[in-house]
């Protein structure tokens, strides 16, 4: 591990007891973030209690931070409770037609692909691509572009397998057919960098419980300001207005910044706990994260197939992202067995998901490739013992 990034190995409490390499389903918390929610949590309950002011500015700053983080301004930000919700905002404010296309990945996660299913109903035709061999080729996205395509949305590394798309190259083709192109970015963003500008993406939405390390319930959106003048707005509230204070003005024109789509009051613990876990990925470099994260999956790799355990694909070093999973028998029980030893993994399919941080280490690997090989030869063994109930070889009497 780097030296200097492992320093922040300390702030990780769990790492005393845990082998945790499960980010790509919910991070632990650093007790820098539990420290500011507590720090909130006082002041809520014991000091000021009416934090509202003071808490307008930690709003401000908590959009900048997101908005240093893929390269956004922070009038593009706008908080929501998790990547479904986001998503949600876009398909219901685009102004759909019958035969409008959208572009999907048919193995996308659901918070993608059932949002926008529900368009079938009104006429919308959803084209979806299909993998190769684990890859999502860009020239399929390509081929799949109608002039009726309105939009395209996919996850920029996908749940599954943890391939990640070529988001410059997707976004310049979109870009240049008046094609909308948004990106869940769950499963990228605070592990890959990501430029919303470089990349010509116009929506984004990330929830904050996974690879940014915050708390649960935490998310936001980019809505870049073209799109915000084209989308119709499902949702309207109280804050969604240049002047929220002024109660009783009924003709004011909605927000110019995309604060248009918090219609009311926000999980402020939550973005208090975000803001700080966002901070701190900022503050050790998204590249080199980035960097430690590859490696280590490099090492994962390696040692798997010493153990002649396939990968999910043939990963190349720009495939590569936090999530490595493995074809293997039984992936429940083994990451159960896992659990049990105290190395926390997750099986998804027929696959079993390994996604680790910027602080896991080499040694926890190999300790995950040892006892993953014990119980491999522990669960044969029992088998075996099942298919044979009797001696394979009677002792000879004395």
């Amino acid at each position: 591990m780097n030296t200097e990034i492992s320093n922040y190995r300390s702030l990780f409490p769990h790492t005393g007891n845990l082998v945790y390499m499960n980010h790509a389903s919910v991070s632990p918390l650093s007790s820098r973030v539990t420290k500011a929610i507590q720090d909130f949590l006082v002041r809520r309950s014991v000091t000021e209690v009416d934090v509202y002011p003071g808490f307008t500015e930690s709003v401000q700053k908590a959009r900048q931070v997101l908005g240093n983080l893929i390269h956004a301004s922070a009038r593009d930000i706008a908080f929501q409770t998790n990547t479904s919700e986001g998503l949600n905002l876009l398909a219901n404010g685009i102004k759909w037609k019958r035969g409008d296309r959208i572009i999907l990945f048919s193995r996308d996660f659901p918070a993608v692909t059932q949002t926008f299913a529900k368009l079938i109903k009104e006429g919308v035709h959803l084209d979806m691509i299909r993998e190769r061999e684990g890859h999502i080729e860009t020239d399929d996205i390509l081929r799949a572009m109608k002039p009726t395509t309105q939009l395209v949305c996919l996850s920029h590394v996908q749940f599954l397998n943890g391939f990640r798309l070529n988001l410059e190259e997707i976004g310049r083709l979109c870009n240049e057919r008046g094609i909308i192109f948004a990106v869940d970015a769950i499963q990228s963003a605070g592990v890959i960098p990501i430029d919303v500008k470089k990349m010509k993406i116009d929506f984004l939405s990330c929830g904050g419980q996974k690879w940014l390390m915050g708390p649960m319930g935490t998310g936001f959106v980019f809505v870049s300001e073209e799109l915000r003048t084209m989308l119709n707005q499902a949702y309207v509230g109280w804050l969604s207005v240049e002047s929220p204070w002024t109660f009783f003005d009924l003709n004011q024109r909605l927000a110019k910044d995309a604060r248009r789509y918090e219609p009311g009051t926000l999980n402020a613990m939550g973005i208090v706990g975000l803001t700080e876990s966002v901070s701190l990925l900022l503050e050790i470099g998204v590249k080199n994260i980035e960097k430690q994260v590859t490696s280590l999956n490099q090492y994962l790799l390696k040692g798997m197939a010493a153990y002649g355990v396939r990968p999910a694909f043939a990963y190349e070093d720009n495939d590569l992202s936090g999530i490595v999973s493995f074809i293997i028998s039984e992936p429940d029980l083994i990451a159960a067995k896992l659990k049990e030893q105290n190395i926390i993994v997750s099986a998804r399919e027929k696959y079993l998901r390994i996604s680790p941080h910027f602080y896991n280490t080499t040694d926890e690997m190999d300790h995950l490739l040892k006892t993953l090989k014990e119980i491999d030869y522990k669960i044969k063994y029992e088998k075996s013992k099942a298919f044979f109930p009797f001696p394979l070889k009677q002792e000879p009497k004395v």
